[in-house]
Protein backbone atom coordinates (compact mmCIF):
# COMPACT_ATOMS: atom_id res chain seq x y z
CA UNK A 1 0.00 0.00 0.00
CA UNK A 2 1.40 3.38 -1.07
CA UNK A 3 4.82 1.96 -1.99
CA UNK A 4 7.14 4.02 -4.16
CA UNK A 5 8.16 0.87 -6.03
CA UNK A 6 6.78 -2.64 -6.27
CA UNK A 7 8.44 -5.44 -4.33
CA UNK A 8 11.05 -7.49 -6.18
CA UNK A 9 9.68 -10.31 -8.29
CA UNK A 10 12.78 -12.47 -7.82
CA UNK A 11 14.80 -13.51 -4.80
CA UNK A 12 18.05 -15.35 -4.35
CA UNK A 13 18.69 -18.03 -1.75
CA UNK A 14 21.76 -20.08 -1.00
CA UNK A 15 21.60 -23.85 -0.67
CA UNK A 16 22.13 -23.44 3.08
CA UNK A 17 19.15 -21.07 3.35
CA UNK A 18 16.95 -23.47 1.39
CA UNK A 19 17.99 -26.41 3.58
CA UNK A 20 17.25 -24.34 6.69
CA UNK A 21 13.78 -23.49 5.31
CA UNK A 22 13.11 -27.15 4.54
CA UNK A 23 14.20 -28.20 8.04
CA UNK A 24 11.87 -25.61 9.57
CA UNK A 25 8.93 -26.80 7.46
CA UNK A 26 9.70 -30.43 8.31
CA UNK A 27 9.86 -29.60 12.02
CA UNK A 28 6.56 -27.72 11.76
CA UNK A 29 4.86 -30.70 10.12
CA UNK A 30 6.21 -33.19 12.67
CA UNK A 31 5.13 -30.90 15.52
CA UNK A 32 1.62 -30.56 14.12
CA UNK A 33 1.31 -34.32 13.53
CA UNK A 34 2.31 -34.85 17.15
CA UNK A 35 -0.28 -32.31 18.30
CA UNK A 36 -2.91 -34.04 16.16
CA UNK A 37 -2.08 -37.44 17.69
CA UNK A 38 -2.16 -36.00 21.21
CA UNK A 39 -5.48 -34.29 20.52
CA UNK A 40 -6.99 -37.52 19.20
CA UNK A 41 -5.67 -39.32 22.30
CA UNK A 42 -7.51 -36.67 24.34
CA UNK A 43 -4.30 -35.40 25.91
CA UNK A 44 -5.01 -31.93 24.53
CA UNK A 45 -8.33 -30.45 25.63
CA UNK A 46 -10.41 -27.82 23.90
CA UNK A 47 -9.79 -26.88 20.30
CA UNK A 48 -6.68 -27.76 18.32
CA UNK A 49 -6.52 -25.93 15.00
CA UNK A 50 -3.59 -27.38 13.11
CA UNK A 51 -1.29 -25.75 10.56
CA UNK A 52 -0.82 -28.84 8.33
CA UNK A 53 -0.23 -27.88 4.71
CA UNK A 54 0.58 -24.26 5.50
CA UNK A 55 4.19 -24.67 6.59
CA UNK A 56 5.54 -22.90 3.51
CA UNK A 57 3.41 -19.85 4.29
CA UNK A 58 4.97 -19.25 7.70
CA UNK A 59 8.44 -20.14 6.43
CA UNK A 60 8.20 -17.79 3.44
CA UNK A 61 6.85 -14.91 5.47
CA UNK A 62 9.49 -15.36 8.16
CA UNK A 63 12.26 -15.35 5.55
CA UNK A 64 10.86 -12.20 3.95
CA UNK A 65 10.74 -10.37 7.29
CA UNK A 66 13.54 -8.42 8.88
CA UNK A 67 14.35 -9.55 12.45
CA UNK A 68 12.64 -6.48 13.96
CA UNK A 69 9.38 -6.96 11.98
CA UNK A 70 6.28 -7.82 13.99
CA UNK A 71 3.92 -10.66 13.19
CA UNK A 72 0.50 -10.70 14.79
CA UNK A 73 -1.57 -13.87 14.72
CA UNK A 74 -4.43 -15.19 16.77
CA UNK A 75 -5.28 -18.44 15.03
CA UNK A 76 -3.20 -21.48 14.15
CA UNK A 77 -0.16 -19.84 15.65
CA UNK A 78 1.90 -22.91 16.65
CA UNK A 79 4.07 -22.81 13.54
CA UNK A 80 4.35 -19.04 13.56
CA UNK A 81 5.80 -19.27 17.07
CA UNK A 82 8.27 -21.89 15.85
CA UNK A 83 9.26 -19.79 12.81
CA UNK A 84 9.85 -16.77 15.05
CA UNK A 85 12.39 -18.68 17.11
CA UNK A 86 10.38 -20.73 19.57
CA UNK A 87 11.21 -24.33 20.35
CA UNK A 88 8.99 -27.34 19.94
CA UNK A 89 9.14 -28.03 23.68
CA UNK A 90 8.13 -24.46 24.57
CA UNK A 91 5.18 -24.57 22.15
CA UNK A 92 3.90 -28.06 22.87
Amino acid sequence: HNLDTAPAEEVECSKEELVKMFELMYTMRRMEITCDNEYKARNIRGFCHLYDGQEAVATGIQNAFDPQDSWITSYRCHCVALARGGTVSSIV
